[in-house]
Protein backbone atom coordinates (compact mmCIF):
# COMPACT_ATOMS: atom_id res chain seq x y z
CA UNK A 1 0.00 0.00 0.00
CA UNK A 2 2.94 2.43 0.60
CA UNK A 3 4.11 1.96 -2.77
CA UNK A 4 0.72 2.72 -4.47
CA UNK A 5 0.46 5.88 -2.02
CA UNK A 6 3.58 7.37 -3.50
CA UNK A 7 2.60 6.86 -6.71
CA UNK A 8 -0.60 8.83 -5.51
CA UNK A 9 1.47 11.64 -3.93
CA UNK A 10 3.64 11.50 -6.90
CA UNK A 11 0.25 12.41 -9.77
CA UNK A 12 -0.94 14.69 -7.71
CA UNK A 13 2.22 16.63 -7.09
CA UNK A 14 2.48 16.65 -10.93
CA UNK A 15 -1.26 17.51 -11.23
CA UNK A 16 -0.69 20.67 -9.28
CA UNK A 17 2.57 21.31 -11.40
CA UNK A 18 0.52 21.30 -14.40
CA UNK A 19 2.37 18.24 -15.27
CA UNK A 20 -1.08 16.74 -16.41
CA UNK A 21 0.06 13.36 -18.40
CA UNK A 22 2.71 13.05 -15.99
CA UNK A 23 -0.43 12.99 -13.25
CA UNK A 24 -2.31 10.90 -15.28
CA UNK A 25 0.67 8.14 -15.72
CA UNK A 26 1.73 8.17 -11.97
CA UNK A 27 -2.68 8.05 -10.88
CA UNK A 28 -2.94 5.23 -13.20
CA UNK A 29 -0.50 3.15 -11.60
CA UNK A 30 -1.69 3.88 -8.04
CA UNK A 31 -5.03 3.17 -9.58
CA UNK A 32 -4.17 -0.85 -10.50
CA UNK A 33 -2.12 -0.70 -7.08
CA UNK A 34 -5.20 0.14 -5.33
CA UNK A 35 -7.72 -2.21 -6.88
CA UNK A 36 -5.14 -5.10 -6.09
CA UNK A 37 -5.23 -3.90 -2.65
CA UNK A 38 -7.99 -2.88 -1.41
CA UNK A 39 -10.54 -2.94 -4.68
CA UNK A 40 -11.65 -0.09 -6.71
CA UNK A 41 -14.76 0.33 -4.64
CA UNK A 42 -12.55 1.75 -2.07
CA UNK A 43 -12.41 5.29 -0.66
CA UNK A 44 -8.46 5.00 -1.34
CA UNK A 45 -9.31 4.12 -4.91
CA UNK A 46 -11.86 6.92 -5.19
CA UNK A 47 -9.89 9.38 -4.09
CA UNK A 48 -7.64 8.29 -7.05
CA UNK A 49 -10.25 8.53 -9.83
CA UNK A 50 -11.34 11.96 -8.63
CA UNK A 51 -7.85 13.09 -9.08
CA UNK A 52 -7.43 11.23 -12.47
CA UNK A 53 -10.43 13.27 -13.31
CA UNK A 54 -8.75 16.79 -12.82
CA UNK A 55 -5.74 15.27 -15.13
CA UNK A 56 -8.12 14.07 -17.81
CA UNK A 57 -10.04 17.40 -17.35
CA UNK A 58 -6.76 19.71 -17.78
CA UNK A 59 -5.61 17.69 -20.77
CA UNK A 60 -9.49 18.58 -22.22
CA UNK A 61 -10.59 14.58 -22.64
CA UNK A 62 -13.92 15.29 -20.93
CA UNK A 63 -15.17 11.85 -21.66
CA UNK A 64 -12.59 10.24 -19.32
CA UNK A 65 -12.61 12.81 -16.69
CA UNK A 66 -16.32 12.57 -16.98
CA UNK A 67 -16.41 8.93 -16.34
CA UNK A 68 -13.63 8.82 -13.17
CA UNK A 69 -15.95 11.89 -11.58
CA UNK A 70 -18.81 9.35 -11.72
CA UNK A 71 -17.24 6.60 -10.78
CA UNK A 72 -15.71 8.53 -7.99
CA UNK A 73 -19.18 10.37 -6.63
CA UNK A 74 -20.51 6.77 -6.76
CA UNK A 75 -17.62 4.66 -4.47
CA UNK A 76 -18.15 7.76 -1.97
CA UNK A 77 -21.95 8.05 -2.08
CA UNK A 78 -22.09 4.23 -1.77
CA UNK A 79 -19.30 4.59 1.63
CA UNK A 80 -21.27 7.76 2.91
CA UNK A 81 -18.53 9.77 2.44
CA UNK A 82 -20.28 13.15 1.78
CA UNK A 83 -17.30 15.47 1.63
CA UNK A 84 -15.68 13.25 -1.02
CA UNK A 85 -19.27 12.99 -3.43
CA UNK A 86 -19.07 16.95 -2.82
CA UNK A 87 -16.01 17.37 -4.49
CA UNK A 88 -16.18 14.11 -6.94
CA UNK A 89 -19.95 16.05 -8.06
CA UNK A 90 -18.54 19.61 -7.58
CA UNK A 91 -15.95 18.63 -10.39
CA UNK A 92 -18.20 17.00 -12.65
CA UNK A 93 -20.41 19.78 -12.49
CA UNK A 94 -17.58 22.32 -13.75
CA UNK A 95 -17.00 19.92 -16.66
CA UNK A 96 -20.45 19.94 -17.44
CA UNK A 97 -20.92 23.73 -17.46
CA UNK A 98 -17.86 24.55 -19.02
CA UNK A 99 -18.99 21.79 -21.93
CA UNK A 100 -22.32 23.84 -22.48
CA UNK A 101 -24.60 21.51 -20.52
CA UNK A 102 -26.05 23.96 -17.71
CA UNK A 103 -28.95 21.65 -16.67
CA UNK A 104 -26.28 18.42 -16.67
CA UNK A 105 -24.03 20.36 -14.64
CA UNK A 106 -27.47 21.07 -12.12
CA UNK A 107 -28.19 17.70 -12.00
CA UNK A 108 -24.70 16.61 -11.04
CA UNK A 109 -24.94 18.76 -7.73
Amino acid sequence: LAAAKARRRRGEARLRTGDYRGAVEELHKALGAYEVRVGRASPLSAEVCNSLGCAYDELGEAASARSLYEEAASVFAARGDAGGEARARNNLAVLLRRGGDPDGAARAL
